[in-house]
């Protein structure tokens, strides 16, 4: 696709590894076709060999991830296609399971994580209105309410999981973040700001 771009659009460079793998995924998902990889997680060098049953491909962040499950197990997994290696699609066919509802695993998430060990969770943010500008262009998540915007200050009420992904998110906006709610949240903050003022101590 890049060969037909003109030179006047500048796209990404620095794309994740994996992306090539996109088509081969959608035919797989399209076809209900069993595929085989190895897999590789960001803990470990040890590659692990997988056999999934294909579901959907989610974006976060430029990251791609196929979610499916392993043959045999109910639990959905999502997979970063940055560390899929020999992916290899089978002439084995599926049914899908049709209590299975994406749209309802990913609403209250953030990021990839989906687990049901975070639980949904009212979050209330403040922000300076430079920062509200952004934030009402391009909102945190969908669930995100405006409860305040003057000139001063722009706070949301957002209604979702509050994993690792939303936490690096919300610091990424360090410079005029506050945490209203909840108390954990809060102190969670705080404790990674202590931390950073500790490793960054002039």
């Amino acid at each position: 696709m890049e060969d037909t771009i003109p030179d006047f659009v500048f796209a990404e460079k620095h794309r994740p590894r994996g992306t090539h793998y996109l088509f081969l995924l959608i035919y797989a998902i399209k076809k209900s076709l069993r595929i085989r990889f190895s897999y590789s997680k960001f803990q470990g060098n040890d590659l692990s060999e997988r056999y999934v049953e294909p579901y959907a491909l989610k974006e976060v962040r430029g990251r791609w991830y196929a979610v499916g499950r392993s043959v045999g197990q109910r639990d959905m997994k999502s997979y970063g296609l940055d560390r899929i290696i020999n992916l290899e699609i089978t002439d084995n066919k599926f049914t899908k399971d049709a209590s299975v509802n994406l749209p309802e695993k990913f609403r209250d998430s953030f990021g990839i994580y989906s687990s049901d060990e975070y639980p949904v969770e009212d979050v209330i943010l403040s922000f300076d209105a430079e920062d509200g500008h952004y934030l009402k262009s391009l909102p945190l998540h969908s669930s995100q309410e405006i409860i305040k915007d003057t000139d001063d200050e722009f706070i949301v009420r957002l209604h979702l999981k509050i994993t690792h992904d939303f936490v690096m998110e919300i610091l990424s906006r360090s410079w005029s973040l506050k945490v209203i709610q909840p108390a954990s949240l809060r102190q969670r903050i705080y404790e990674i700001y202590r931390s950073a003022l500790k490793r960054n101590d002039v």
